[in-house]
């Protein structure tokens, strides 16, 4: 790749930015070195997450059980059975199966999220990446992002660019604003005037769910995305699928950080695009890469 391409692709970028067209698409990895208030680093990568199931299961199931897990998720290694850090590696990175599956074998939704903590990464601090998106807000270049982390990051970042420390509480004194469901997006997705100031408001659609809200009690665990199955039920996600379509039609999508090269949430961008663009040209898929910057696909 010659310098010249870089350099266009960045000033193509920049432009888009300076127009206000572009919307970040924030994935898993923007929040990798993001720690908590005391310094103590989370455990949010997928790995780590799957430790932390395979771990509380294999002190609740017997070896039967074990076994057929091991199956499900294509393991043949029956010498893990009462070794649950090997087994963890042996399972690797299938957290979405692994929570279908022990859901199968008696253990609740509810008792994986609270598993897994993911109330508490509401209290994570941003990182510099955060801090950059905030600057992108208060200089109004920006003021939607999708992301698929559970966190507060952004939200807690533009607070602390406008000096907002600790966060505002009251609704006429917020920056930014989380939407997670379909009552918060009645509420937040198609206001466009706030009492504070209108110029430098975010709207942050968190279309896996919302740590914080999680926390307050104000959304159930269901609410939390982790399994495929979930995504087969998605009325209560329907805002979100229509909000990707309309996005994609007049946006330019940014994606950050996403671990994978093909990842689900570039598939299914890349699916919902690939179908809008198939109808207005014949090469749907070679215009979609000339006419959006979606990089990786």
């Amino acid at each position: 790749m010659t310098s010249w391409y870089v350099l266009k692709r960045f000033l193509r970028l920049a432009n888009e930015f300076l127009q206000g067209k572009c919307l970040p698409f924030l994935g898993a990895g923007v929040s990798n070195d993001a720690t908590f208030p005391c310094g103590n680093p989370p455990p949010i990568k997928v790995d780590c997450m799957c430790k932390k199931l395979v771990d509380y299961a294999w002190n609740r199931l017997c070896n039967g059980q074990k076994k057929r897990v091991l199956e499900l998720l294509n393991v043949k290694d029956n010498s893990v059975l009462n070794n649950a850090e090997e087994a963890s590696k042996k399972i690797g990175l299938q957290l979405g199966k692994l929570c279908e599956v022990l859901q199968y074998y008696g253990i609740s939704f509810e008792e994986i999220v609270k598993e897994l903590e993911i109330s508490k990464l509401a209290k994570l601090e941003p990182t510099p990446a955060h801090y950059y998106i905030a600057f992108l807000v208060r200089e109004t270049l920006v003021n939607e992002v999708i992301t698929t982390n559970y966190d507060c990051c952004v939200e807690r970042a533009l607070h602390y660019v406008a000096n907002q420390r600790p966060e505002p509480k009251a609704e006429e004194k917020k920056r930014a604003f989380s939407i997670y469901n379909l009552a918060t997006y009645r509420a937040y997705g198609s206001r466009r005037l706030f009492p504070y100031n209108a110029d430098t408001i975010l709207r942050v659609y968190k279309i896996n769910g919302c740590a914080d809200a999680l926390a307050r009690k104000e959304a159930s665990p269901e609410s939390i995305l982790l399994t495929e199955k979930q995504l087969q039920h998605m009325d209560d996600r329907a805002w979100a699928r229509d909000l990707l379509k309309d996005r994609i039609r007049s946006r330019m999508i940014v994606f950050f950080w996403l671990w994978e090269r093909r990842t689900s949430d570039k598939i299914h961008c890349f699916k919902i695009a690939r179908r809008i663009f198939r109808r207005l040209f014949k090469s749907g898929e070679a215009q979609l890469r000339k006419s959006y910057l979606v990089p990786g696909l």
